[in-house]
């Protein structure tokens, strides 16, 4: 977010924005560890129009930033077991039909010939989108950087902001591990470090890190071309293609927030 934010500034004339990277790397942090999911299949009118802009904008990547991201149109498969999803899924479908997406409801029959290796026992229904799927996050990163270097952005990798100072309820400039920065704006691109930023001048943000568990398996010979993006969405569990096998993870309703990675 930081590095399109900074990128996107500077086509439209900002001039002297600088990115700050804590890491020696930009993208070691959330960026570098989330499964890579894209998609419209949203609940949100907001959701799906950024969705709509964003895979836009990583469709014309090679063109406008000269980097290949990985852009793989594979499809969401939505797997719905509990009987009270299915109305709140109706909606999304709905929603997302008004809003140019083609969302498909599908039957367990229509499910079966889909994804035949799955079990697809307690399965009522699912949606698929198959306009939606995935796209390799360090290299939208690397893209982003490229194309804000090009645009004369100042990145400082290893430099911790620190602090903000401000005058008359106003920010002034950012303390970093590397001397002061003087600024009238700073945008907060920090992710699940966001609420620290925003203790600095007395925002509370209502963000909270929760671990994740990732899995990536073997090769799996009999994995088709074309097998989807799936989340069983009662349980949290997901998995789509990585390389010859898949990628899976699953979120641990008893794990504590924190900065545990």
């Amino acid at each position: 977010m930081g590095a399109s934010t900074a990128y996107h500034l500077a086509r439209r004339g900002a001039r002297d924005v600088v990115l700050l990277e804590r890491e020696q790397f930009l993208g070691q942090m959330s960026t570098g560890q989330c499964a890579g999911g894209i998609r419209h299949q949203f609940s949100t009118e907001i959701n799906i129009r950024l969705s709509i802009e964003s895979i836009r904008m990583m469709e014309r990547f090679p063109e406008e930033l000269d980097q290949d991201v990985g852009l793989k149109f594979c499809g969401y498969l939505f797997l719905l077991t509990q009987e009270d999803e299915l109305p709140t899924f109706r909606e999304n479908v709905a929603l997302q039909h008004r809003l140019g997406i083609e969302t498909e409801w599908m039957e367990p029959p229509e499910l079966a010939e889909r994804v035949p290796l799955l079990n697809l026992d307690g399965v009522l229904a699912g949606t698929s989108h198959e306009r939606d799927g995935l796209a390799d996050p360090s290299s939208v990163v690397q893209g982003y950087t490229k194309g804000a270097r090009r645009e004369g952005v100042t990145i400082l990798s290893e430099t911790e902001a620190t602090g903000l100072r401000t005058d008359g309820g106003r920010i002034t400039a950012v303390e970093t591990s590397g001397g002061a920065i003087e600024t009238p704006v700073v945008v907060n691109a920090c992710g699940a470090w966001a609420p620290q930023m925003g203790r600095m001048v007395g925002v509370e943000i209502p963000i909270q890190p929760i671990r994740r568990q990732v899995v990536v398996t073997a090769s799996i010979p009999q994995l088709p071309e074309d097998f989807p993006f799936v989340i069983y969405f009662a349980d949290s569990l997901y998995f789509h293609p990585e390389g010859e096998g898949i990628l899976t993870g699953q979120s641990n309703n008893d794990e504590t927030p924190g900065y545990k990675l």
